[in-house]
This record gives structure tokens, sequence and C-alpha cells, in this order.
């Protein structure tokens, strides 16, 4: 008897199953999680696609008894048989044993009441009519990307064209890519399966051209990859198992691994990854004004998780190699078996034991009672009592960092060796040796290489500079402060703004007179930084320099001016936020009104602090040297919120 002979009916075996096979997914990716995001995201993909598959298969196999794959979950009943030498007559026929049915006769199917029927018409309703208003959703969805597309008006100019074919050819894309651009498209996406068009905002002929070729090879990227079929793939079984939650999360999971694969491939194309990750950053500054993005389409930022996103772009450590269509065929070949294996299971009984014959010793006949059709009267061997299953080993802890065990000593003489030698490179003529040797010291994590970055912040190479201010903001040492405010002067606005990202993150109140003399720093995305930096320091002193920035002519510095001033909650600033208030920027008016709002609740409240905004260039392309501990924010702001 399988499964189905009772009332353990097709939709509770599909359930279990595909749990089971989304437990065995996540497990998986637990041990793979050091590959790269792209082999990561072809087996959810695969996951998503066996999951599609798996109930059409489990009914199959409970309808075809040769196809299917008997696993015994039930315990077996045994049958105790009474020998006796005298006949008797026959007693009244007890129920046959759970999982056997007597010889000759049809397979019995268990009753039921009407009261089992019903719940169970009443789940099947539920699954149906839930999962056709998820397939509603989506084919609304997908009627709505032709129609922006059909709305959407196509790229002629020519710098455009140039840049769309030079990134085909550099992912190797030989299919056709349309480039289209529409006014309902708040960001770039990719959209259609065969025939794949990337659809542009129309603020995009205000990006500069190497973000527009990050634009253009994120959206490759997504076409070289099939993503657009991949997510549809997601969509259908979310609709499918719209009640599991485990499938959502799947879903979630492969989209935030789709679009760090691509990443990876436009990095691997030669972008930077500082300048790509702060590209990111400013267009999904707007995306509390975004509107719904078309099912079906794949954008290039995206709210969801986008902190990690960030960290990954910015992680040298990360493995990034793409996978090609052979290790895509491959895996699926390997995992198949697994799934047929689960999809054709059938749980049914175990085989009961012989029958136990009991003999009785020749007497005359006495009237035997009518054995009870009770299982738990009849006499019976004693069950013996199983032993209570091993407790399951603790996962394995995640590998600290090298620096956190303790050093032999030859390990402590060859660093040392290592750090003079390194800061002998400082002085190699060529200039990228320089920077990797810089970075190189910023990730032994030693504050005793503060003194040569310090020194590299007059190297001749502006690259070089930056990579030392970062470093020194990396070391966070309040003793770089005055070298560093030193740089807040230098010529280059890349090491300027480095400096005062260093300075805000070491926060030392000695160097707010040098930033509040830089707020009106030239450059724009200095001048940015450095109002940042006033903010996490924190000081009252620096109240006269961010109300300066609070009228500067870039919105962007504006609200940066006013978040800082309410994380300060100094009553002077109130006259010039409420002036904020009339601003002709919507943000800059938001974020004046939060902190005029912080600074009348007054004390420090830690519920009450937002997070804090995020750095606009925290690496400048110092490769190995970044350090895990310092987490920039994914929001820009939150508006009105509180940490």
């Amino acid at each position: 008897m399988n499964a189905l002979d009772g009332y353990f009916s097709l939709g509770a075996l599909v359930a279990a199953k595909t749990t089971l096979l989304l437990l065995i997914a996540f497990a998986v990716s637990f041990l793979a999680r050091k590959t790269s995001a792209s082999a990561r995201h072809v087996l959810w993909a695969l996951t998503l696609v066996f999951l599609l598959v798996l109930p059409g298969m489990t009914y199959v196999s409970s309808v075809r008894q040769e196809v299917s794959i008997p696993i015994s979950v039930f315990p077996p009943e045994p049958e105790i048989v009474r020998a006796s030498p005298l006949p008797r007559r026959a007693a009244p026929s007890a129920p046959a044993p759970r999982g056997r049915n007597e010889p000759g006769s049809e397979p019995r199917i268990a009753p039921s009441s009407s009261a089992s029927i019903s719940w169970s018409l009443l789940a099947g309703s539920l699954w149906a009519a839930g999962t056709l208003l998820f397939l509603s959703r989506l084919g609304l969805g997908l009627a709505s990307s032709r129609r922006v597309l059909a709305e959407s008006e196509p790229v002629r100019e020519s710098a455009w064209i140039d840049l769309l074919d030079g990134a085909r050819e550099r992912l190797d894309v030989g299919r056709f890519v349309a480039l289209r651009r529409s006014d309902r498209a708040q960001l770039p996406m990719t959209l259609g399966i065969l025939r794949p068009t990337i659809l542009l905002p129309d603020a995009a002929e205000d990006y500069s051209m190497s973000r527009r070729y990050a634009i253009v090879l994120h959206e490759l990227a997504h076409v070289r990859r099939c993503d657009c079929g991949s997510q549809l793939v997601g969509q259908l079984a979310a609709a499918a198992f719209w009640w599991n939650p485990l499938v959502w999360i799947a879903c979630r999971h492969m989209r935030l691994l789709s679009e760090r694969a691509s990443d990876d491939l436009v990095l691997d194309a030669g972008a930077k990854p500082s300048d790509y990750a702060h590209d990111l950053l400013e267009m999904a500054r707007g995306l509390h004004k975004e509107r719904a993005t078309p099912l079906g389409s794949v954008t290039m930022a995206h709210r969801s998780r986008f902190e990690e996103r960030l960290l990954a772009i910015l992680d040298p450590g990360l493995a990034r190699s793409a996978v090609s269509p052979r290790f895509v065929l491959v895996a699926g070949l390997v995992a198949s078996p697994l799934v047929l294996s689960l999809a054709l299971a059938v749980p049914t009984a175990a085989t009961p034991p012989a029958p136990t014959v009991v003999a009785q010793a020749e007497e005359p006949e006495t009237p035997q009672p009518v054995e009870s059709a009770d299982p738990a009267q009849e006499p019976s061997e004693t069950p013996a009592v199983p032993e209570p299953p091993e407790p399951p080993e603790p996962p394995e802890p995640i590998e600290q960092d090298q620096r956190a065990r303790p050093q032999t000593a030859e390990e402590r003489a060859a660093r040392e060796v290592a750090k003079a030698a390194l800061a002998e490179a400082l002085d190699d003529p060529e200039a990228s040796v320089r920077e990797q040797a810089l970075g190189a010291l910023v990730h032994m994590g030693d504050s005793s290489v503060a003194p040569y970055l310090e020194k590299a912040l007059a190297d001749e190479n502006p690259e070089a500079r930056a990579q030392a201010a970062w470093g020194l903001g990396q070391l966070r040492r309040e003793e770089s402060v005055s070298s560093l405010v030193g740089a807040l002067e230098d010529a280059d606005e890349e090491v300027r703004g480095q400096a005062a990202w260093a300075l805000g993150m070491i926060r030392d109140p000695r160097a707010v007179a040098g930033l509040n003399g830089a707020v009106r720093d030239a450059d724009e995305s200095v001048r940015e930084q450095v109002v940042w930096a006033l903010g996490m320091i924190r000081s009252r002193e620096s109240v006269d320099g961010l109300v300066i920035a609070l009228s500067d002519a870039i919105p962007d510095v504006r609200v940066q001016a006013a978040w800082a001033l309410g994380m300060i909650r100094d009553t002077r600033a109130v006259d010039a936020l409420s002036r904020a208030l009339k601003d002709q920027d919507a943000e800059v008016r938001e974020q004046a009104a939060w902190a005029l709002g912080h600074i009348a609740r007054g004390g420090e409240n830690e519920n009450d602090t937002p997070p804090d905004p995020p750095e606009p260039n925290p690496d400048p392309g110092a490769g190995p040297g970044a350090r895990t501990d310092v987490e920039p924010s994914a929001s820009r702001f939150v508006k009105g919120a509180v940490m």
C-alpha cells in the first residue's frame, strides 16, 4: 500500500517533497557559500526548475506503481497467528493489519469521514485559488512589460550604439540586443528572453561615459546569463507554491545572486570597484520614488539587500568566476538523479515480519473468546524501545580572520620582514607597485604601518595618496588626524575626498576646524564627503560650517548638511533648518524636517538616531586592503526613520 491509498493526499505529498528539496538546496548553498555568485545562481535556478516539474512526476508515481520508488516510512504491524491441533469455530474476521491486503482482494481504500474530505477539498481549493491569483498577477506584469516596450523609442545616438557594440564584444554576446529609451523607466533594466532589450531612463542622457559603459555592461551581463528567463522561472515557482515561505526566500536569494553575478562580469571587464559601487549608490538614491518595475524585467539597482551587494563589489577576496554552459549542463545532470528519486518516491508501510506462531498443548478444547479487533488488546511481543537519535553536530564555525589566532615566533618574524619589504616598496618608481604595497600594509591591520601611510600622503601619484588616506581611515588612528587634515588641501579632489572620509571614520573633534574650512571646496563630491564627516564627528563646533553647507548649490550637499545638523542637535541650527523647509529639493525638505524634530526632542536616545549615510567613496580601488569591519549603509537616508 502506498501513501495515496489512504488520505495522505497528493497535495500533502507534493508539499513535503518540495519543502525537502528546498531544504537540501539551502544546505548545498551554505556549503558552497565561498564559490562565485554565478555558480550559486545556477544552483537556485536548477532548484526552481526542478520544483516546477516535481508535482507532475509525483502524480505519475502515484498512479503508475511500476515507475514509483517505494520508501518504507510507516512501521509494520506484526500479525500473531495461534496454532491449535483441534478444529475450532471460525471467529469473526478482524480488520486486516495496516499496510497489508488480504489475498485476492482489491486494494483497500481507508475509510474516511466527510470532515476529512471537506478539509482536503478546502485546502486544495485554497491552493489553486492562490496559484491562479499569482499567475494572473504575473500575466498582467508581462503585459505591462510589452506595453512599456511598445511605448518606448529606439536609441539612435552613435555614442550609445558604440558603447553597446564595444560591450557586446567585451562580454562575447553574439545575440542582437535592442537599446531603447522610455520615460516610464526610472532605472536601466533588461526585458525579454528571446528578443532582449535594454531599456534606459530619460535621465541616462546625463550620465557620464564611465557610468554609461558600466550600465551597458551590467545589462548585457543579464542578457548573456539569460537572467530574464531564470527570473520568470522563479515567479512561476512562487505562484505555484505561494504558501511556502522557503520558495519566496529562494526567489529573492536567486535574484540577488543574479545581480551579484552580473556585477562580477562588469568588474571582470575592467570596471573600477569603487567607481562602480558609487554609480550604483547614486542610481539607487531615488528608489523611494521609484515606480513599480514591470514583472519579468531585471533592474540594475534594487533595494533588496543592496548593502550586501555593495560590500561584495568592494571585497577583493570574493570568487568572481563566471560559469560556462557546460557547467550548467553538468550540474543539471548530476542533480537530476536526486530529484528524480525524490519525485518518484512514494512512502509505504514496511513489510511486516513473518507471523509469530504460538504453539499450544493438546488439551480438551474450551470455548475460546473471540479475538478483539482492538490492537491494544491483542497479545503481542513488547517492541524494543528505540534509542534516542544522537544530537546533530553543531555547524562548523565560520572561518575567522587569521589575525585573530595566536601567531608563532616564526610567523611574527616573517610578518616584520614582510612589513619592512612593503615599506621599502613605497619608494618603487612604479606607481602601481606603490599602490599595491599600500594596500598590503593596510591589510595587515597593524597600526604600526600608519607612519608609512602618512608618508605616502606626499607621494607624487594622486592614486597612491588617495590610497594612503583611505588606509588611514581604515586604521582609525587618532594620531593621523593632523596628516589627514593637511591632505584636505591636496590638489587632487579624490585625495581630498578620501581624507575627509578618513576623518569621518576616525571621529576625532580635532579635525573639525580643517573640515569646516573644506565645506567651501571647489569639488561638490568633496564638499558632500566633508559634510558627512562633520556629521559623523557630531561636534557643536561644526554647526557654523554646516549652516553654510545648507545653502550649497548642490542638493546632495544640502541633504547631508541637514542630516549632520540633526545628528548634532544644536539649537543654533533651528533657523537655518526652518529655512531649508522651503528648499526646492524635496529630499532636502524631508531631511530638514527630520532634523528639526530630532533637535526638538533633545537628549541622546540611540533609538532616535537614523542610520549613518553612505560614504560616497569609501574605497579608492585599494584592492586587497579592505577591512570587513567597515560596513557602509545601503541607504543614503531613511525618510523619517530611526535606527
